[in-house]
């Protein structure tokens, strides 16, 4: 399985701590593929250990200057979190390959 999506890029730079080119990313379309499974239990553990690394740091390290910011970053991470963890689930209830 796959995703595709379309990007584009700008000439102009956005400039704050690091300078990165204006782009555009569309949202994904997803091909499925029989017997080559979108979701890999193996890559989604990792990406799980990576967000739950990402939330401690958001939650007790990262320059944020107001606790409602930290507090709205903390939520967005924890959806992600949850959203994965939901698809884990619905994939072994489904009783798909890995």
């Amino acid at each position: 399985g796959a995703w595709i999506a379309g990007r584009s890029r700008s000439k102009h730079e956005i400039h704050s701590a690091f300078n990165s080119s204006m782009a555009s990313h569309t949202s994904p379309v997803y091909v499925e593929v029989q017997d080559r499974p979108l979701l890999n239990e193996g890559d989604a553990g990792i990406i799980l250990d990576i967000i739950d690394g990402t939330l401690g740091w958001v939650r007790d390290m990262a320059a944020v200057g107001r606790p409602h910011d930290r507090a709205r970053m903390v939520s967005l991470i924890e959806d992600s979190a949850a959203l994965l963890k939901g698809r884990l689930k619905h994939h072994r209830r489904e009783g798909r390959p890995t």
